[in-house]
Order: C-alpha cells, then sequence, then structure tokens
C-alpha cells in the first residue's frame, strides 16, 4: 500500500521531478541486480546481525496519512523496499518458540598466542555473548607437572572482557570431557577455579549441574546442548538483542558492506546515509557505533582521524595487521624470498628489536598497495606502531617501532639509570597485556620529538628513554610499571608525562576501563601521588597531568605536541 500511495504521489510531482529520477535510479531501477546478488549480501548482515528483528520491531506504515512532502515520501518508500528485501531473509522461526526470532551470530575465535593480545581492543565489544574454552585435564594437575599455571590464563582472558565488555555474559567451557567425566572430577575442577570466578560477576553459572562451567566432550557431543541452551538464553536477555533498528540503518550498512574497498569514510557514509533520510551527524554516529558493538563493521571514534574511517571488512584488517604483529616461532616468514628480495635485515629488526621499515610494510601489504598508508596511520592511531625518528643501522628512511613485537626482544639490564625505583604504576587487577607495550610507545613518540634525540634501548620487560636529555628506565615488574628517573629535580616533568600518556592509552585503547594508582617514593615508604600533593610533599606536589576529557578528546598529534 505504501508502494502504491508512493506512486501515486510521485506522478502527482511529475515525471520530470529529480526526486523522481533519483528515486528510481537510486532503489527501484536495480530491482533485478539487488534480487540476484541479496544472498551474498543478506549472508553478510545474516552472519553479522546479533540483533533481534521481528514484526514487533519494524517501523509502522502510516496509510492514513496524507503525503504531501516529497522527502518523508521517499523515505516511506525506502523503508517499504527494505523490508521486502529482508523479511524473507532474517525472519526465521525458532523451533521451540514459534512467536520468537532465531537469532544469527557472528563468531570470532581469537587468537591464542600472546602476540594478539595487543588486537582485543578492536574486537571485543559490550554486545555479545564471550565462551572462554579450558582443557579440564590442566586443572587436574599438580603443580610439578604444570608449564604453564591455567588460573593465570583464566584471569587474562576473564580480565580482558572485563574490560572492554564489563556486562557481556561470559560462559566457562571445559574440554575433553572424554577423559575428565565423572561428577567427581568435574567437582575438583569446581574447586580449583571457584576462588577466581566469583571475582567476576558476569559469569554464567552451570545450575543444572551446580557448576561455574560447563563440560563438554566433544567426541560425542556431551554438553554440546546444554551449552547451545545457555547461550541463546543469555543471549535473548541482553538488552541489545531486542533494540529497534531502523530500516533504512539496514538499507545504509548494506550499501557500506556493498563497496569493493575494505574501508570506506565517515563523510561517504554520510553521503550514503542521506539518500535514506538520515541527515543527522548525531544519527549517523549511532548507526555506526552500534554496527561497531554488533562487530558488523569496525568504528572506533575515539579521535577525529579514527572516527573519519570506517573498515567494512573486519577480517581483512586482522589479516594485514597479523602480517606484522605475528609469533615469528610459529608464523614465520618466506626465508628465500625474503633474501631474493634483500628484506633479510629488514625481518630480523622487526623479529630481533621490534622495529619495522616502511619497505617491509610495503612488501608485507603488497596485495593491498594501496592501502598502506591507511594502514599505517590506523596502527600508529591504535598505538600498534609508532614511528622510530632515530638514526637505524637498516639505513631505511622509515622506521616505526611496533609493541606488541616487544615480547621477543632480548631484555635489557635493569638499573641503567638509577638503582632505586622513584615511582609505579600499580595494577591492582593486573596489569592488561598491550599496557606496558604502549606506554613505551607513546613514550617513545615523544621522545622522538624532543631536540637531538638519542636512541632508546629496548627490550621485553625493561626500556631506557631519553626525554630530552633526562634519561629515564620503565621496567614491567609483576602488576606494575616502575619508573626510575636520572634527574631528580625532573621527577614532576616525568610524572607528568607518564600519567597523562597512560590516560591516553586508557583513552583510545582500553576503553576507560583501567585501574591503576600511581604511587611515588616519600621517604622510603609507598604512597599515592594524591597524598602526596594534599600533603604538600616536594617535588610531587609540582606535578600536573592533562584531564582525562582532554586525553580522550586530543588527536595523537595534537596529544604529543601538548606533552
Amino acid at each position: 500500500l505504501a508502494s502504491k500511495l508512493a506512486a501515486k504521489e510521485l506522478q502527482k510531482l511529475g515525471k520530470s521531478k529529480k526526486g523522481r529520477k533519483k528515486s528510481k535510479k537510486s532503489f527501484l531501477g536495480k530491482e533485478e541486480n539487488q534480487r540476484s546478488s541479496s544472498k551474498s549480501k543478506i549472508k553478510s548482515l545474516n552472519l553479522s546481525g546479533k540483533f533481534r528483528l521481528s514484526s514487533k520491531s519494524l517501523p509502522k506504515v502510516e496509510t492514513s496519512a496524507v503525503i504531501d512532502d516529497a522527502q518523508a515520501l521517499e523515505k516511506k518508500k525506502i523503508d517499504e523496499d527494505v523490508t521486502r528485501r529482508f523479511e524473507t531473509k532474517l525472519f526465521l522461526t525458532t523451533h521451540s518458540k514459534k512467536d520468537e526470532n532465531e537469532i544469527a551470530f557472528t563468531v570470532w575465535d581469537y587468537g591464542g598466542q600472546k602476540v594478539f593480545y595487543s588486537l582485543h581492543h578492536l574486537f571485543l565489544t559490550k554486545y555479545g555473548v564471550y565462551v572462554l574454552v579450558f582443557d579440564m585435564r590442566e586443572m587436574l594437575q599438580s603443580e610439578e607437572n604444570m608449564t604453564e599455571d591455567p588460573i593465570e590464563y583464566l584471569k587474562f582472558w576473564m580480565n580482558s572482557i572485563r574490560l572492554h565488555a564489563p556486562v557481556a555474559p561470559l560462559l566457562l567451557v571445559g574440554t575433553y570431557g572424554d577423559v575428565v567425566k565423572s561428577r567427581s572430577e568435574h567437582e575438583k575442577v569446581q574447586d580449583r577455579i571457584s576462588e577466581t570466578v566469583g571475582q567476576f560477576k558476569q559469569v554464567v553459572g552451570n545450575n543444572d549441574n551446580n557448576l561455574c562451567f560447563f563440560p563438554i566432550n566433544n567426541k560425542s557431543g556431551d554438553g554440546k546442548d546444554a551449552i547451545s541452551a545457555a547461550i541463546e538464553k543469555e543471549t535473548r536477555k541482553q538488552a541489545f538483542v531486542n533494540t529497534k533498528v531502523p530500516l533504512r540503518w539496514l538499507h545504509t550498512l548494506d550499501r557500506i558492506l556493498d563497496r569493493f574497498e575494505p574501508y570506506i569514510t565517515f563523510n561517504e557514509v554520510r553521503e550514503m546515509a542521506k539518500t535514506n533520510q538520515i541527515t543527522s551527524h548525531s544519527e549517523v554516529t549511532n548507526m555506526l557505533s552500534l554496527f561497531h558493538e554488533l562487530g558488523v563493521i569496525i568504528y572506533m571514534p575515539a579521535t577525529a582521524a579514527l572516527a573519519n574511517i570506517v573498515t567494512k571488512d573486519p577480517q581483512w584488517l586482522i589479516d594485514c595487521i597479523g602480517k606484522v604483529i605475528r609469533d615469528p616461532n610459529i608464523h614465520g616468514y618466506n626465508d628465500e624470498r625474503i633474501n631474493k628480495l634483500g628484506y633479510t635485515r629488514d625481518v630480523d629488526a622487526l623479529v630481533q628489536r621490534a622495529l619495522v621499515s616502511q619497505d617491509l610494510l610495503e612488501y608485507l601489504w603488497r596485495k593491498d598497495v594501496g592501502q598502506v598508508d591507511f594502514l599505517i596511520d590506523l596502527m600508529q592511531r591504535t598505538m600498534l606502531l609508532s614511528k622510530w625518528n632515530f638514526k637505524s643501522s637498516e639505513n631505511r628512511d622509515r622506521m616505526f617501532l611496533v609493541p606488541s613485537m616487544i615480547e621477543y626482544v632480548e631484555p635489557i639490564e635493569k638499573n641503567q639509570v638509577s638503582a632505586s625505583c622513584d615511582l609505579k604504576l600499580n595494577f591492582n587487577e593486573g596489569l592488561p597485556t598491550g599496557v606496558y607495550e604502549r606506554l613505551v610507545c607513546l613514550c617513545v613518540a615523544h621522545s622522538g620529538g624532543t631536540k637531538e634525540p638519542q636512541q632508546p634501548k629496548i627490550g621485553n620487560s625493561s626500556a631506557v628513554i631519553w626525554f630530552g636529555k633526562n634519561c629515564v628506565q620503565l621496567s614491567k615488574v609483576g602488576q606494575n610499571v616502575e619508573c626510575a628517573v636520572e634527574s631528580k629535580t625532573e621527577l614532576p616533568q616525568i610524572l607528568s608525562i607518564l600519567t597523562s600518556v597512560l590516560k591516553k592509552v586508557n583513552a583510545d585503547v582500553m576503553n576507560g576501563g583501567l585501574k591503576y594508582n600511581t604511587l611515588v617514593d616519600v621517604e622510603g615508604s609507598w604512597i599515592s601521588v594524591t597524598e602526596a600533593k594534599e600533603k604538600n610533599v616536594r617535588p610531587w606536589a609540582d606535578s600536573t597531568e592533562i584531564k582525562k576529557e582532554e586525553a580522550a578528546s586530543l588527536n595523537l598529534e595534537a596529544f604529543l605536541e601538548n606533552l
């Protein structure tokens, strides 16, 4: 009926009206093409859509209203067109409840290697259900037979999920149910992990078996149904699953995903949105943010530069970053080809010193040569790369520090700057992977912008960096980042730089969820810098730092300039 009304009203406007021509060209003239390509389009949306679509959540079409506005008419016609296209593809009913719609999931399998941990902020979004898989056999091993503590493994992942998705449901799944199969063994696993799990309120319990985890036997499939049922039950509880999604948003998303390029600018999205009568900047931002949290696209508006790019193919981004950030012991390089092309020293620099040349980046991204500048810019702005403005033995024009690769660099001696530690950044709930490395990354970027910069010394858990003529050593010690300063008169300035840098890391990468205390040494006792300022203890009382809001709003270049 809405389509008939639209045709009738457009006919009144006259065939020469631009509105009609544009309408038919954009939405009606390509009807056959849309039908022929709808399978791949819908498949992409169906896999990505974690939200629920139902007849109850569709915008109502007011058929009795008098349509006297061409723009409103166009909008109604667009909604009707999109409804037709998606209704038969996405509105699937479950076997158990015919009045509810089936939920489609995007399934992300996160890399288990530590080198990939620094990418979590890109893909751990708040709209999702998380399943943490562990080996039950390891939980029953004696300590002397352990190579790594499985409890620390659980803690790491649960902390990461809580940091980036603090209210998302989390299920723990214990594998090797064919070996660990008795009730008494499951209770032993429960006893082993219950204290740790109890610290995380978002963990979903296995109430039917009175356990905090779900055992599964992947050989027989025993336990699979319980896990599936729990995932569905928890998903249906989430508010975002029942979010009403405007059809014009879905139509805009379809156009974004239909683009050949792996990324698109914000302004291009706005132009697409305008054809669907989305004219508000805030509505476009809200639309992109929702699709990001649902895992359909990647959109990070933390800074103006990041907000200008929408990555429509997350897997493409993972693949490109994974060519640089990789475990060299597992994912090596083609030595013969590398040698033949003269990149041997470049690869050695990446693996042994965490430095990558522009030449090597262009080689690794040779299949995406048109996106090299974009990828470098994105990795810099997400603190996965930092300009290395120092002389290097590779004699390359442009070099970058890759903080995630610092883990593979040989250690350097501690206490190179001072015999004592002057201040600590203490992370009570654990130092998240990537925080120390990004702290070093930004400090190196700041150092490279000073007059006559001296080349830093980077080790896997310690770094010596010069801020002008003052030398600082940062060291990762347990859950602390310790700082020793050569010139004690510069302590307030160094404290200001480090706390400001950490606020920037927290705002841009850690979703504002980092919890830490800044401790300073006062006559042999460690007290918070807040307490030192309240007591007017010198030199700490003289330190200043950037405000949290300012750290979040400034782009990286402006932030480093302010430092």
